[in-house]
This record gives structure tokens, C-alpha cells and sequence, in this order.
């Protein structure tokens, strides 16, 4: 049976299964005709206890898993850099030719066939208020023609939706940033340094660097460019 196929008769059954487990299971057994052994379903964050604490479920690799938050991994995984500018499904091996895929962050595409987890791919998923989570599919060899992209596409986005309603309790509201934070990420994000921040702004340099610093530990990371992806992601900054 070709995968469209039976990507259509598991969202069929998705509908009426209330068991995260069953989910799990009928999730893998579907995929494992395509090469997928393993899976993980995140909700995004580049902040590395935050993104430990927002898996909602997956069946990766102890050792990769360990290694990968012990590591802070997510910190300069090129695959959570594309999540933030690719909306369609990715293969990790084709980040590898992008320009920020630098030696370091290779490495770590490179070092999860440790685990045999030779290829993947990264379906980017977006929601309200600037929501962000992604399904990432792994194994040694995964067969993904195009037609098998929009399939699995479709299976991630349905599964991603039956299982935040069934795992994730309501969200306590976010701690949001200040009107003069935005605006200093804002134009972190254009590249300006505090002291043109303070110039357009018409504050000092170190009052700029005082509302980024502090917008910085709100967001709970430890660089300019992070505070503005996680900004974005929390759907309090639009660029």
C-alpha cells in the first residue's frame, strides 16, 4: 500500500483515538514503511531546558537524547535554524549545504548516524500567535519522494494537534516583553548595535543594552539573535 494511502486511513483512525500510546504506535507502524524508526514531536524553543521540558513525545534514542540536551545541542542545531525560516518539510541532509551549516554544526547531523539515525526530515509546524513546534522523522535510510513529503506532512500535522490536545494542559500566560524591549529587538534583528539602537531610539547606548539584556533573560537565552527568535516564536515580535 503506497503511503498516501495509508497516511489518509491513520488520520481517519487519529480522529476517534483518545490513548497517546495507541497513537504512538499506529504513528510508527504507519511510518516504518518509508524507513522511519524513530520520531520526536517539539514545541520550539532555542532555550535548551525550555525545549527539554516542550517535548510532547517521541522515540528517539536514549543515548542521542542525553547526549543531544547535555550537549545544548538545540543551541546550534542547523535543523532548528531552518525550522525558523522554512515552512515546507526539510531533509536534514539539506541543510548541510546551507551557508550557516558550519563545521560544528554539521557535526551534529553527522554524529546522530551514531544512533543510526542516518537521514531525517523536519516537518516546521506554525499556529496562532506566533506558535512553533516541529515533528522530526529519523532512521537509516528514509525513502521520501515527493509525493511521500506531502503524506508525512499531512500525518505530522494531524498527529501534532490530537496529541497537544490530549498531553499539554492549558498554558499559564507569558511574562510579555515591554514596548521599549520590542523595539530594541527590532532592530537587534536589522542588525543594529546598541549604539544605533540608542540613536534611532533616542535613549542611551546603555539603556539599549540594558532593555536587551533584560529582554534577554525574560526569554531565557543567551544571545541577541536568540531573544529575537524566541520574540518571534512567542508571537510577541513580528519582523
Amino acid at each position: 500500500m503506497e503511503l498516501g494511502i495509508a497516511a489518509l486511513e491513520y488520520i481517519e483512525r487519529l480522529r476517534t483515538m483518545n490513548d497517546p500510546d495507541e497513537i504512538r504506535a499506529d504513528f510508527e507502524a504507519t511510518l516504518l514503511r518509508i524507513g522511519v524508526t524513530n520520531f520526536a514531536l517539539v514545541e520550539f524553543s532555542l532555550n535548551p531546558q525550555k525545549f527539554k521540558n516542550r517535548v510532547i513525545d517521541d522515540r528517539m534514542p536514549e543515548g542521542w537524547k542525553q547526549r543531544y540536551f547535555e550537549q545544548r545541542y538545540v543551541e546550534r542545531d542547523p535543523v532548528m535554524t531552518e525550522v525558523m525560516t522554512n515552512v515546507e518539510p526539510f531533509l536534514w541532509s539539506d541543510v548541510l549545504t546551507k551557508c550557516y551549516a558550519q563545521k560544528p554544526q554539521r557535526r551534529i547531523i553527522e554524529e546522530a548516524s551514531e544512533f543510526q539515525l542516518n537521514e531525517g526530515i523536519c516537518i516546521p509546524i506554525f499556529g496562532p500567535k506566533g506558535y512553533v513546534a516541529l515533528v522530526t522523522l529519523a532512521g537509516p535510510y528514509l525513502d521520501i519522494s515527493p509525493g511521500v513529503r506531502a503524506a508525512v506532512h499531512m500525518m505530522a500535522l494531524y498527529t501534532h494537534n490530537r496529541l497537544v490536545k490530549l498531553v499539554r494542559p492549558p498554558k499559564i500566560p507569558k511574562r510579555y516583553l515591554t514596548k521599549r524591549e520590542l523595539d530594541c529587538l527590532h532592530w537587534v534583528a536589522e542588525g543594529k548595535s546598541d549604539w544605533e539602537i540608542g540613536e534611532i531610539l533616542q535613549i542611551s547606548e546603555s539603556t539599549a543594552h540594558w532593555y536587551i539584556e533584560n529582554a534577554k533573560s525574560k526569554i531565557g537565552v543567551s544571545t541577541r539573535m536568540q531573544a529575537v527568535v524566541g520574540a518571534i516564536s512567542e508571537g510577541v515580535l513580528h519582523i
